[in-house]
C-alpha cells in the first residue's frame, strides 16, 4: 500500500478557490488586513500632525470593513449539499513527515493519503485527510491500511470530513475487512478546493495582493487627511 508521492500529486490537482464566494472572502480579507497595517503605518508617519482625537475617525472605515469581512465569512455561505457517507482507507506514502506537515490556526497536522469507497456503490476515488495532533501531544499518524468513516462534502471533489458514523459505514468496514482487494489503491484521484487565503493560482495572489495593497495605500491617505 505504499506510493510515492500520493500526496504530491493531489495537492497539484487541487482545483483553485475561483468561485465568487472565495474571491469575495480573499478580497475582503486582504482588504482588511491592508487597511489595519496602512493605518498603522499612516498614525506612526503623521503622529506628530494628527491630533489623538482625530485618529478614532480610522475606526469608521474600519469597523465598515469589519462587516463587510463578517458578511463574506459567516454569513455568505455556499449552498448546502448532503455529504455522501464514505469508508476511507489509509494509504502508505514516502514522501517525509516535514513535506506533509500543515499548520491552521495554531494547529498543527499531517496530510494522509487515502482511497475512499461511497457506501451508495459510486466509483472509488482517492484524495487525502487532515490528521490533526491533540493539544499538548505529537500528530500519531494512522498506520496504513486503517479503515475510516468520513463524509464526501460533494460530488466530484475529494474533500473529506469527519461525521457520526452510519450502519452503512460500519457494514461497509467489515466487508472491507474481509475482502480488502474489492477497493483498489489506484483508484482515480478527485481534486480537492483550495482555500480562499491561498495565494495559488497565479490570478488568487493578484487579487490578495492587490487588494491589500490599494487598501495599505488608501488607509495611509485617509490618515494623513485628519491632519490640521
Amino acid at each position: 500500500m505504499s506510493g510515492t508521492d500520493l500526496i504530491l500529486q493531489m495537492s497539484r490537482a487541487a482545483l483553485p478557490a475561483n468561485r465568487n464566494i472565495d474571491i469575495a472572502r480573499r478580497i475582503s480579507a486582504a482588504t482588511m488586513m491592508g487597511f489595519l497595517f496602512g493605518a498603522v503605518v499612516g498614525m506612526l508617519l503623521f503622529i506628530d500632525e494628527v491630533p489623538v482625537e482625530r485618529m478614532f475617525f480610522v475606526l469608521i472605515p474600519a469597523v465598515i470593513l469589519g462587516v463587510v469581512v463578517y458578511l463574506c465569512w459567516r454569513i455568505w455561505q455556499p449552498p448546502l449539499i448532503e455529504p455522501t457517507p464514505v469508508v476511507a482507507r489509509v494509504l502508505g506514502t514516502t514522501e517525509s513527515n516535514y513535506i506533509r506537515e500543515v499548520r491552521s490556526g495554531g494547529h498543527r497536522g499531517i496530510l494522509v493519503p487515502v482511497v475512499a469507497m461511497p457506501v451508495d456503490g459510486g466509483t472509488p476515488f482517492r484524495s487525502m485527510v487532515t490528521v490533526q495532533a491533540q493539544r499538548g501531544h505529537d500528530v500519531v499518524e494512522p498506520p496504513a491500511g486503517t479503515l475510516l468513516s468520513l463524509f464526501q462534502t460533494e460530488p466530484g471533489i475529494g474533500e473529506l470530513i469527519n461525521g457520526e458514523e452510519t450502519a452503512e459505514q460500519r457494514a461497509l468496514i467489515e466487508k472491507l475487512t474481509k475482502r480488502p482487494r474489492i477497493l483498489s489503491n489506484r483508484a482515480e484521484i478527485l481534486p480537492i478546493r483550495r482555500g480562499p487565503l491561498e495565494r495559488t493560482p497565479r490570478t488568487a495572489a493578484i487579487q490578495w495582493w492587490a487588494s491589500a495593497g490599494i487598501a495599505t495605500f488608501a488607509a495611509m491617505l485617509f490618515v494623513g487627511s485628519l491632519r490640521g
